[in-house]
């Protein structure tokens, strides 16, 4: 980006990222989204009372309307692959010569066996054509972190996925697709209980 292009976006309030626009790598513009994604998760959390009422549908609403609001990212609920993806974000920087597609499913906490039919819903959505995308669990009860970090203890101890990296609210796990393609998935706990 020259100098005129980014005090035109200057001007205009948007606040680029050139390391991200003129990326062809995935896994920065990936690193950028789920960081994105834990930002409003934040925001969320720390307004649960406003949130906490909201459907699923309501919920991952937000979470759309917000990474439209970025100049990197369209977001959009219900796109069809295999099936209807809660949240499906695609990126086209200047450098990449295909879109970066990121596929999300959203559960309302209900269970760890109601949470692992969403890992079964978004490993149909990606088909096996991307190998990264992620999870978002609402929690509207007590005990968030508690229920998040069990039901990650699952996943692994069932051999369901290799959770390789854990930190509060925020695990990623790597499984292998039907396709024999290896998965991804950011999974994301956003505590509502207040």
């Amino acid at each position: 980006m020259n100098a005129n292009e980014s005090a035109f976006y200057q001007r205009l309030g948007i606040q680029i990222d050139e390391r991200l626009l003129y990326s062809a790598d995935n896994n920065l513009i990936h690193q950028h989204l789920i960081s994105k994604l834990k930002s409003i998760s934040d925001d969320l959390e720390r307004q649960a009372k406003n949130y906490k009422p909201l459907s699923e549908d309501g919920l991952s609403g937000i979470f759309v309307t917000a990474l439209n609001q970025s100049s990197l990212f369209q977001a959009q609920n219900e796109a069809f692959s295999n099936g209807h993806v809660d949240i499906s974000i695609t990126c086209l920087s200047f450098k990449q010569k295909h879109e970066f597609t990121c596929l999300g499913e959203a559960k309302i906490w209900n269970g760890q066996k109601y949470a692992l039919q969403g890992i079964e819903q978004i490993d149909r959505y990606l088909t096996g054509r991307h190998d990264k995308g992620f999870m978002l669990y609402y929690f509207k009860t007590k005990n968030c972190d508690l229920l998040f970090d069990g039901y990650l203890d699952r996943i692994a101890k069932d051999g369901i996925a290799d959770v390789f990296s854990r930190n509060t609210r925020h695990a990623i796990t790597k499984h292998i697709h039907s396709s024999g393609r290896s998965i991804f998935l950011d999974h994301l706990a956003v505590n509502l209980h207040f």
